[in-house]
């Protein structure tokens, strides 16, 4: 997962932040 998912360059603050949204809504 990390070699697919670490593809991408290096997540911005905006990103993580995004992501933390969708994980409290689920």
């Amino acid at each position: 997962m990390q070699s697919v998912n670490y593809r991408r360059p290096p997540l911005s603050l905006q990103d993580t932040q995004d992501l933390n949204k969708l994980i409290l809504l689920l």
